[in-house]
């Protein structure tokens, strides 16, 4: 005796579980207890797309978030050109501002030769600015608001970027 599909009407034998035609049960509830429902092939593929799409999403917004983190930074030295006055006492060293994308990161005395000023910043493009005046004894040093140096560097995720600038640029 053949069974009629709930579903979809179709005709089906006995021995069947499930509709030749649309795959779903065709036998009563007691006779389908405890077996499971066969997924097509198509659900399971769009199952396997998803996840692939999930994970691909996850992975990509954690390389973004680690790009875009302060996990770099730069290295500046600032080389000391200022021969000092003979006879004055402090006279050699250099006054300096030092700016990082417009942000002051350093502000004040470079009597060493060499000094460095280190700073976290974000991966990508960076304008560094310094402006610099000689203490040349009893006048002191007076910043006068222009850039004696300014240029752009590139800082590479997870990396230091290392610079050195001379004053008096020569």
């Amino acid at each position: 005796m053949a069974m009629k599909c709930p579903n979809c009407g179709a005709e089906n034998p006995e021995s069947v579980e499930f509709c030749i035609r649309c795959g779903k049960p065709v036998g009563s509830p007691e006779s389908l207890q405890g077996r499971s429902v066969p997924r097509s092939r198509s659900a399971t593929a769009k199952g396997a797309v998803v996840s692939i799409a999930v994970v691909l999403a996850m992975i990509l917004l954690a390389l973004g978030l680690s790009y875009s983190q302060p996990w770099s930074e730069i290295r500046i030295t600032v080389h000391n050109n200022v021969t000092p006055v003979l006879g004055i006492a402090g006279s050699g060293g250099i006054w300096i501002a030092l700016f990082i994308d417009g942000h002051q990161v350093h502000k004040g005395w470079v009597y060493s030769q060499n000094e460095t000023i280190v700073s976290a910043v974000e991966a990508g493009h960076h304008l560094i600015e310094m402006d610099a005046a000689a203490d040349v004894g009893a006048i002191g040093a007076i910043l006068d608001g222009v850039m004696d140096f300014s240029d752009r560097y590139y800082v590479m995720p997870f990396s230091t970027q290392s610079i050195g600038i001379s004053y008096p640029v020569s």
